[in-house]
């Protein structure tokens, strides 16, 4: 049968009214199964195949209630899901750009605004900060403060919420000193930001689409609007969300914190093959982005594992377009066999992803890379202090302890209970 040969299909439970569905999505992708191409091809046309085609028609079905001027697909995850939606939409009511924006690139502008630091900060809402993350954010070298970070008491594995500065006194000492040190050079970076914006059309009914997360450009550009530097409304749509309190968005599959930690199977072989963007500069009477060193560009093995699954994952969306034409599937469907692959993983999927490492927001760490069981036995705060790094976490678990169990579960229940312990 067809559907034998496939690797990632009819794994765990799925309602009873969406089975004869999953069933016949299952059979298309057995029909047109690429048996020639390699393990990463196999896992994007089977797992983001069809979240992809699900995303992209539930994002035109809702696109089309309203009447964008401008479509803006931000960089650089938004560069796999505007391949992905320019396959199967024919739409002509509105225009589509790719943004090249990124945290660093919209958030370091804005902080010349604020008197008060922490209110720059919570534009990130609750994500935690470490002293890499923050002198990113705050344009500081971070060769030159951490001297003082350390004096200030703060070590450099020490990391904080916004929350935390209300209460944490060696935290705010450093950012009374350090907060405004950039302020000059925020303020060059803001009046080219904005041009920017301005140039490529960001003003009138707005959309913007990316994978997701705490909606720190979203609201970076509510602040612009709400300062009356831009006119424009805005709404966005993601894949998933953590905390985007306040936020006009809509979100397809994963909307709260249910996802956790494990997205980073979904975001990491979205990116483009390119480095994040910077800032901005003008050249030749135009505003362009300035961008980093792709961190993958000395990485051919990365490279070609994320391109080998950007080709599987559009290859996926051209063959369930061209079967299902406009139906919509739920996002239960959608994303049921890449919710196996990262909340229920197999030893082969840990063991093929785990040794990636991942870079964000100018840190880099590895996917799912543990150290061997009896040494985190014989150094338990060490498996604490790798767990609590791990990008994949349930991946980490696996790749240790080997044997099948709840860790999903396992990986919640601490979730839950490190909120709780930090609320006191």
């Amino acid at each position: 049968m067809e559907r034998n040969r496939l690797l990632f299909c009819n794994r765990g439970n799925i309602d009873k009214k969406q089975r004869d569905l999953y069933g016949r999505i299952v059979d298309v992708l057995g029909e047109h199964y690429p048996d020639n191409e390699d393990w990463f091809f196999r896992f994007g046309y089977e797992c983001n195949g069809p979240l992809y085609y699900g995303f992209c028609k539930w994002l035109s079905n809702k696109l089309k209630e309203k009447k964008y001027s401008k479509v803006f697909f931000l960089a650089r995850d938004g560069y796999l899901i505007k391949s992905a939606y320019d396959l199967i939409s024919s739409e002509s009511d509105y225009e589509c750009e790719y943004l090249y924006i990124s945290r660093r690139a919209i958030h370091f502008p804005l902080l010349w605004l604020f008197p008060d630091v922490k209110c720059f900060l919570s534009l990130n809402s609750s994500k935690r900060w470490t002293y890499e993350t923050l002198c990113n954010r705050l344009g500081l070298n971070k060769d030159d403060w951490i001297d003082y970070w350390q004096e200030c008491g703060l070590s450099k594995e020490y990391s904080f919420s916004v929350n935390d500065v209300v209460q944490e006194s060696k935290i705010n000492t450093f950012l009374e000193r350090t907060g405004h040190v950039a302020d000059e050079e925020s303020k060059s970076e803001f009046d080219l930001l904005l041009d920017y914006l301005v140039q490529e059309g960001m003003e009138g009914r707005i959309a913007i689409v990316d994978s997701g997360g705490f909606g720190t450009i979203h609201r970076c550009l509510l602040e612009l609007i709400k300062r009356n530097y831009l006119n424009a409304e805005i709404d966005g749509y993601y894949m998933w969300s953590n905390d985007m309190n306040g936020l006009d968005y809509s979100c397809y599959g994963y909307d709260g914190k249910s996802i956790g930690e494990s997205h980073v199977l979904i975001e990491f072989p979205m990116t483009s093959f390119e480095g994040t963007t910077r800032s901005y500069k003008e050249k030749n009477a135009r505003i362009v982005p300035c961008l980093d060193d792709f961190e993958y560009e000395k990485h051919e093995w990365v490279k070609n594992i994320v391109l080998q699954i950007q080709s599987g994952t559009l290859y996926g969306v051209r063959v369930l377009s061209n079967s299902f034409n406009d139906y919509q599937f739920s996002a239960q469907i959608a994303c049921h066999n890449i919710n196996s692959s990262m909340w229920n993983p197999r030893t082969i999927e840990t063991e093929m992803f785990g040794d990636i490492f991942f870079h964000s927001d100018c840190e880099d760490a590895f996917l799912a890379k543990p150290k061997e069981l009896f040494y985190y036995i014989c150094h338990p705060i060490r498996f604490l202090y790798d767990y609590k790094n791990a990008k994949w976490r349930i991946g980490y678990l696996k790749r240790i302890f080997k044997i099948p169990a709840p860790y999903y579960g396992f990986v919640r229940f601490t979730r839950v209970m490190f909120h709780l312990i930090r609320a006191k």
